[in-house]
């Protein structure tokens, strides 16, 4: 019975390939596959597709999501290193180098679980093994991770990884989460010494509540972008940040709050040559 089931398996595998002729459409057989989390069919599909396009990135990413399934992570990470050779500064670019960074994590905590067990950490390995595709998913996963950071203080992972979070509740289009984990980062790289850092974490956090019209929110974190940029001395930025929530403020309907940021600004203006 299980030796039919087998040759069942294969001969469906291999009829159903035989109706995929693109690149596009192997990628499709192999995402349903995975959402059938029948991993072995999927990295068959995603393979297909890369033999016949072999500079897609997306098509690596999805090979290695699969292959993190099967725990083959030497063979992901390869996939994902194909993926930022191919596309470094694209969706497809980060969304590899936070995988990367993930499984790097997860092989150090390995050592020191087998130094000294933990179920805890056990966990948060297996998170960071298994981040899944669904970028709000992964958003929230990331964002657990740097709570787990900073409650054991390990403030510069955690600062990290909000950071990381923040980046992927934008791409999922929660804004809001993506301002408020921005802002986390921010806070976190200031209280570790990390100012520049700081100043651009609190400048996109006020641009991610700017896509949603939370205009004093954005106001206030480019406030905040603003003194940071003005403790490292960057006067022409920090200039720029008070303009910026100025205009917000403005938005707002606070005519006060803006010009006394107008002014702010206009302090601390020097023109580039």
């Amino acid at each position: 019975m299980r030796r039919f089931v087998a040759i069942f398996s294969v001969a469906f595998l291999w009829s159903t390939a035989l109706l995929a002729t693109t690149a596009e459409e192997y990628l499709g057989e192999g995402e349903n596959a995975f959402e059938k989390a029948d991993y072995d069919s999927a990295i068959q599909y995603y393979t297909k597709a890369i033999e016949l396009d072999s500079l897609d990135a997306k098509l690596y990413l999805w090979r290695g999501f699969a292959y993190t399934r099967k725990s083959q992570f030497l063979e992901a990470k390869q996939d994902f290193e194909n993926v930022i050779e191919l596309n470094p500064e694209g969706d497809e670019g980060m969304s590899a180098k936070i995988r990367l960074v993930a499984l790097d994590e997860a092989e150090k905590l390995k050592k020191e679980v087998a130094k000294q067990p933990s179920e805890e950490k056990q966990k948060i390995i297996h998170s960071l093994e298994q981040l899944p595709p669904d970028e709000l998913e992964c958003a929230q996963v990331l964002q657990m991770i740097a709570e787990y950071h900073e409650k054991a203080e390990k403030l510069d992972k955690s600062a990290q990884y909000y950071d990381l979070a923040g980046y992927t509740y934008k791409q999922a289009e929660n804004h809001i989460k993506a301002a408020q984990v921005l802002d986390k980062a921010g806070q976190i790289y200031g209280n570790i010494g990390k100012v520049d850092y700081a100043a651009w974490r609190y400048g996109y956090a006020a641009n991610e509540y700017l896509v949603v019209e939370k205009y004093i929110e954005a106001a206030e974190a480019f406030v905040k972008a603003g003194e940071r940029f003005k403790e490292i001395d960057d006067i022409y930025r920090a200039s720029n940040m008070y303009y910026a929530a100025g205009d917000a403020y403005y938005d707002a309907g606070d005519d006060d709050k803006a010009l006394e940021m107008y002014a702010k600004a206009a302090d601390l203006y020097e023109p580039r040559d």
